[in-house]
């Protein structure tokens, strides 16, 4: 399958196995690549202010924008929570309480 002989097909197995899968270089276009653009996004579905988004406000639709971009920043952008909370001016206890189900209404 990977070579005509047991050496050459370890060989070839070995490289293909070490090459990074293509799934983890290419990213969709339509997907949000940066913490910005996901505010921007969630924002624009929610019909939030990405402005009082990021300035830590408190009304229903900003704290519940605030949640989804805070779950989709950790889980699809791998962003640490001391980076998402900054981002969305709130400390990052009242991020970690409202990732992890401690709900507090003002994130």
């Amino acid at each position: 399958m990977f070579g005509a002989d047991v050496a050459s097909a370890r060989l070839e197995l070995q490289g293909w196995m070490a090459a990074e899968p293509v799934s983890a270089t290419v990213r969709n276009p339509s997907e949000p690549g940066t913490l910005d653009e996901l505010l921007e996004v969630v924002c624009r579905e929610l019909g939030a202010d990405a402005s009082a988004v990021r300035d830590g406000r408190r009304t229903r639709a900003d704290a519940a924008a605030r949640k989804v971009v805070a779950h989709r920043a950790r889980t699809e952008l791998g962003l640490s929570e001391q980076a998402i909370a900054s981002a969305l001016g709130v400390s990052r206890q009242a991020l970690w309480r409202r990732l992890h189900g401690k709900v507090d209404s003002g994130v």
